[in-house]
């Protein structure tokens, strides 16, 4: 009998003990344990069911349905067969959890067989997942690990929606076994093994981390309640490793990739934001479903921090912000640095909020030209996500002009409308550019869109082994030296070559900013105009302390002698070219100080798809053998009737004289503040003009002066006529709104008198 009871006692203690080592459960305060909660909680199924017949989110449905038809790969090891599983049970997972398909181009219940067979195809591929994770330090190693991320969060997001749909955690026991190895493998490998005495996340600072952080975090709050006597398989280690590292990388760290306090953009390029948040997105989006808009407490590393549930961060709203403000017309970011030429952000939808869920016009898009397309890039397929994030499509209504001087972007556009004219300059510096390996050579090339087509270009990304094909100073719309720009930026070096917005302002009529920087021992100011929401004049200014020969570029989406291509002419006697795309034109005018040293083309690739490219044809216009010159160029878009541009070249002045829609508008530059005179039979009007402005722009409308503008100077006469004169040097702006309103701008306090 006592034998007995010692026994028994011992298996007491035992089992006692084994209950304490099986920890690591992660319950947060205020977690709403109910399933689903990634794509979508029970509460939103109705509404989204509603939605399928909204006709764009039906052909998603549809697109949804047909890749949960697919057969499983029979293969389980490469990169494209694990990813394809997960895919497939994710989108089958979402049709379970709906039960409604596509049939005859109607929306119907599905059949309980095909219910049934579905369930088991996803259980199927949830018992089989390779669990196996390449170790951190390993040839391939953690660059793989983008992709097996991927194939983590899909295969989670397939196990939530099932049990979403009434299948029990007993039956699943087997898939989450699986996945509790899956993420404790990840986590193991990137939060708790040391290569040469560190992390992952003590070297690797950019999208890969953030990719992984995700997974590990979306891993956490899908199962939750998983228990190992092994730490590394703890989902309350997972989500440490996932907020924790998120927030302090994007926000913290030295080499952060943001900053909280303004839009200082994503330092990595539009692209790689979009890359890392396609993992971002949806774990954000289950932490909103999970968990109340509070702050916990997350520790790293044996930090401790305060974090912000972040679906409901507003500091992640300044990068969503960010992308808002740059967007091109029809839908696209630009593509900046290492960005591809096609891509939209339709997963911005994520975030829950319609004023980030913009339309897209894909008419001219030379791939993915479709919102399934979109969703589908990176070797992600978000469509599900997107239906569930259930969010109309609204257009943005931001300020028009937009100077973000953190983040680098300048942009002017007419409209948000998909017909607008637009131009974007780039001008990094600092957090801005900071991670080299995606800086491209750009700083103060533009990009121009209007009437719905792409006219002067940023020649892409190809792919990141290809980069350097598309990325130089060659390939951008900004000045050489010496037939040379800055490197292209390389891992941890992203060039010298910093770019400063500056001076800058927004009028009815007339908007102005500058963009200033120095490489190859020179200083170089790009001052842009953008005229009555029409066309741009940009006034460069150029300068050395010895003589070079430097050259102004102009990419334009056309090819000389090309037709799908789009088109170029040059017109070099009349110092200008043409380009032209489905049925819209760029025109380029363009000279120097004295006149240009003479104009050139070439022919020069741009990104035409991943992995692909085409050719366009480059306007060079050189000055040659000189310290410092201005260059004044006319970049005029349109549709239908050409403007008459002209350069007027005089000893003291550059001037081009643009006619169009019954205005007759002059730009001068001089390489002086001295106020001088330039004749009236040189500019063929009624009198003289006398200015001291380094740069100037003034405008007829049936012979009487509608718009002054004078860069940094005093005075501005039309003959006998002062138009301005100041106390103190300006920039100063003055015009006709309408018949009966005059609007104007100082950059600076004095005493001005005024026509």
């Amino acid at each position: 009998m006592k034998k007995f009871v010692l026994v028994f006692s011992i298996c007491a203690v035992t089992l006692i003990q084994t209950s304490i080592a099986q920890t690591g459960e992660w319950y947060p305060s205020g977690a709403d344990t109910s399933y689903p909660r990634t794509l979508l909680k029970s509460s939103q199924i109705v509404s989204v069911k509603n939605s399928l017949s909204i006709p764009n989110i039906k052909t998603l449905f549809e697109r949804i349905y047909e890749v949960s038809q697919d057969p499983i790969p029979p293969g389980n090891s490469t990169t494209s067969e694990r990813l394809y599983r997960s895919q497939i049970a994710k989108n089958a997972a979402f049709i379970v959890l709906l039960q409604k398909k596509i049939s005859s181009g109607n929306i119907v219940d599905l059949p309980e067989g095909e219910l049934n067979d579905l369930k088991s195809k996803v259980i199927n591929i949830l018992d089989s997942i390779n669990t196996n994770v390449e170790a951190f330090g390993s040839s391939g190693g953690y660059d793989n690990w983008q992709w097996r991320t991927k194939e983590m969060i899909d295969l989670l997001s397939s196990y939530d929606l099932l049990r979403g749909a009434g299948i029990s955690e007993i039956s699943l026991s087997n898939a989450k076994s699986k996945l509790q190895q899956f993420a404790g493998n990840l986590y193991k490998e990137a939060a708790n093994k040391r290569v040469f005495e560190f992390l992952f996340f003590d070297v690797v600072k950019n999208n890969h981390a953030l990719m992984t952080a995700a997974a590990l975090g979306f891993a956490a709050i899908v199962v939750n309640n998983a228990t190992s006597s092994d730490s590394n398989y703890w989902p309350i280690k997972w989500i440490n490793a996932g907020i924790w590292n998120i927030d302090n990388l994007m926000w913290y760290d030295d080499e952060r990739l943001s900053d909280p306090n303004g839009i200082f953009g994503y330092a990595e390029s539009p692209h790689y934001f979009r890359y890392a948040f396609l993992n971002c997105f949806p774990f954000f989006r289950a932490t909103g479903n999970f968990l109340p808009n509070n702050s916990f407490q997350f520790t790293f590393n044996n930090v401790t921090r305060s974090i912000k549930n972040p679906f409901y961060d507003e500091k992640y709203e300044l990068l969503y912000n960010w992308i808002v403000k740059i967007k091109m017309p029809d839908g696209r970011y630009p593509a900046l640095d290492d960005s591809f030429i096609n891509e939209g952000f339709p997963e911005l939808a994520l975030t829950g909020k319609s004023k980030y869920n913009w339309p897209m016009y894909f008419d001219d898009f030379t791939a993915s030209n479709t919102l399934s397309g979109q969703l589908q890039s990176s070797s992600t397929d978000i469509r599900a996500n997107y239906i569930s994030a259930n969010v109309p499509i609204t257009q943005t209504n931001e300020k028009l002009f937009q100077a973000l001087p953190e983040s680098g972007n300048l942009v002017f556009r007419s409209s948000w409308d998909s017909s607008a004219t637009y131009m974007h300059i780039i001008a990094e510096h600092g957090l801005a550019k900071r991670t080299g390996g995606h800086n491209q050579a750009d700083v103060t090339s533009f990009i121009i869109h209007s009437n719905g087509q792409l006219l002067a270009l940023d020649p892409g990304y190809v792919k990141y082994n290809r980069r350097e094909e598309v990325g130089n100073a060659t390939n951008h719309n900004m000045i050489l030296v010496d037939s040379a720009g800055p490197p292209i930026g390389v891992p941890g070096n992203p060039n010298d070559a910093d770019g400063f917005i500056e001076n800058y302002f927004d009028t009815k009529l007339l908007d102005y900013a500058e963009v200033r920087t120095n490489y190859l021992e020179t200083d170089i100011t790009r001052k842009a105009m953008f005229i009555r929401d029409s066309y741009f004049i940009l006034g460069d200014f150029i300068s050395s302390n010895t003589s070079k020969s430097f050259q102004w570029q102009c990419h334009g989406y056309g090819l000389e002698g090309g037709t799908t291509e789009g088109e170029f002419i040059a017109d070099f006697a009349n110092h200008q070219g043409r380009w032209t795309k489905n049925g819209v034109t760029l025109l380029a005018h363009s000279t120097a100080f004295g006149g240009a040293s003479n104009y050139s083309k070439q022919t020069n690739k741009h990104e035409f798809n991943y992995d692909s490219t085409e050719n366009h044809t480059t306007m060079l216009v050189h000055k040659n053998n000189v310290s410092n010159t201005q260059f004044l160029s006319v970049l005029f878009p349109y549709v239908g009737t050409s403007p008459n541009i002209q350069t007027l070249l005089n000893t003291d002045f550059t001037v081009v004289k643009i006619s169009s829609d019954g205005f007759t508008d002059l730009a001068l530059t001089k390489n002086d503040t001295l106020i001088k005179t330039i004749d009236a039979v040189t500019i063929g009007l009624g009198n003289d003009v006398i200015t001291n402005g380094r740069f100037t722009f003034f405008s007829f409308s049936t012979s009487n002066v509608s718009q002054i503008f004078v860069d940094s100077g005093t005075v501005l006469k039309y003959g006998t006529q002062e138009l301005f004169e100041s106390s103190r040097r300006m920039d100063f702006v003055f015009q006709r709104a309408d018949s009966s309103n005059y609007q104007g701008f100082a950059g600076g306090a004095g005493i001005v008198n005024i026509y």
